[in-house]
């Protein structure tokens, strides 16, 4: 009993190991989260739209919650489905692990409208997968929006410019640089010597007008 048990319990790993190993269906869907608005704007190639990597009978996507896993076509009552673009084929070996890699970089909390949404996770799972990105129509309206959007100019952020372009560490080092205070010794040109010198004399001479007139007053006191 405990051989036929090993045997089967073999058997099962292989299985799973061959599933994991089998080429499967990579496809892309497109949902359309602001249907009125894209209606105006998808002929310039714009559109607000939430996409999901489906594999098999998962669908990777990536939200606030970060890299989450749901039904396909399943995405909320929000968004609408659009379109299914087919990306390939990959192995659950290749996608998870390429999943397991990204997790680090789409965290919780790290969702971003503009410059870390789902698009950007589903560019970056099937880039993973396959050596290319997702149509460029899908996130246009995000890449627009990214260049018009303040940039972290928070103190202590090492990576923040300010309206100069200047990073912060650059600036703080600059700084601190022209804080320290030189011990080099300055050199005098050939005028500034001279001048020093005219300087020096006149100071010499008034000093001597001044001890002279002390001497008359000393002797008219006296007399």
């Amino acid at each position: 009993a405990r051989r036929a048990g090993a045997a089967d319990g073999g058997e099962r790993e292989q299985a799973r190991a061959a599933a994991a190993a089998r080429a499967m269906e990579v496809k892309l869907n497109v949902y359309d989260i602001a249907s009125q608005v894209n209606r105006y704007v998808s002929w310039m190639g714009l559109g607000a739209y939430h996409t999901g990597v489906q594999v098999g009978t998962r669908e990777y996507a990536f939200s606030n919650a970060g890299v989450v896993i749901h039904t396909p076509l399943e995405a909320g009552p929000q968004a609408i489905f659009k379109e299914s673009i087919e990306m390939g084929e990959a192995s659950m070996q290749a996608v998870n692990a390429a999943v397991g890699e990204l997790r680090r970089k789409f965290a919780p909390g790290s969702y971003d409208l503009v410059r870390q949404n789902c698009n950007h996770f589903s560019e970056a799972l099937v880039r993973a997968l396959f050596d290319r990105g997702i149509p460029a129509w899908i996130n246009r309206s995000a890449r627009l929006g990214s260049s018009f959007a303040p940039k972290d100019t928070s103190p202590g952020n090492p990576g923040s410019e300010d309206a100069d372009g200047e990073s912060s560490a650059r600036k703080k080092k600059g700084d601190a640089v022209a804080k320290k205070p030189s011990t080099e010794r300055k050199v005098l040109t050939d005028k500034q010597k001279a001048l020093l010198s005219k300087i020096k004399k006149k100071d010499a001479a008034a000093s001597a007008a001044r001890g002279q007139d002390d001497e008359d007053v000393a002797a008219q006191g006296a007399s």
